[in-house]
């Protein structure tokens, strides 16, 4: 296994995937909902944006976004639709998440990445440190459903938001889908 296998199970998707993705993220997770729990996020962080389908979803709306991924495939997808769609305020950097430095976001957005991480706690740690408290908002499969990860790295609503409430986080919205959970994380202060 490589050194990024080793650090971080993100999955290995092919364009079929992606498309596959695509397609049954409008039935499950509607973009409305997505909308209303990221807020008005100026500058957006899509960590782990896979095609970029949230992406684009929140250039619309935001001034910024910045999209990361370590998938190529990933990458020349949104690219395409970068330039298909003429937008202009994605960033698009390629890197592993467990060596990335975010930055320029107010807001960190991760959509059935997280779990995949395996270096959490760093990513926090770098992000806290280099953002100075973002809010944070992620979408994760529910511990039940018929597809998905492995149960054994997902997390339960409950898990994760002990999670954030051991950073100092509070969860300042919650959105429960059928199969998925939707999670707002703002610092208490």
């Amino acid at each position: 296994m490589d050194g990024e296998g080793e650090r971080n199970r993100m999955h290995r998707f092919t364009k079929e995937h992606y498309v596959a993705a695509r397609n049954m993220r409008g039935q499950l997770i509607p973009d409305s909902y997505v909308i209303e729990m990221v807020g008005d996020g100026e500058r957006i962080l899509d960590a782990g944006c896979g095609d970029g389908y949230y992406s684009v979803l929140f250039s619309r709306f935001s001034r910024s976004v910045v999209a990361v991924d370590s998938n190529d495939i990933a990458l020349r997808m949104l690219a395409e639709r970068i330039t298909e769609e003429k937008i202009d305020n994605i960033i698009v950097e390629k890197a592993n998440l467990c060596d990335y430095v975010p930055h320029d976001a107010g807001l960190i957005f991760m959509s059935n990445s997280f779990h995949d991480l395996n270096c959490k706690e760093n990513f926090i740690q770098k992000a806290v440190d280099s953002l100075d408290w973002p809010i944070f908002t992620l979408i994760e499969f529910k511990k039940n459903t018929p597809f998905g990860p492995p149960e054994n790295i997902r997390f339960s609503e409950s898990e994760l938001e002990s999670f954030f409430r051991r950073w100092g986080y509070t969860l300042d919205r919650r959105k429960s889908l059928t199969m998925h959970y939707i999670h707002r994380y703002v610092i208490s202060r």
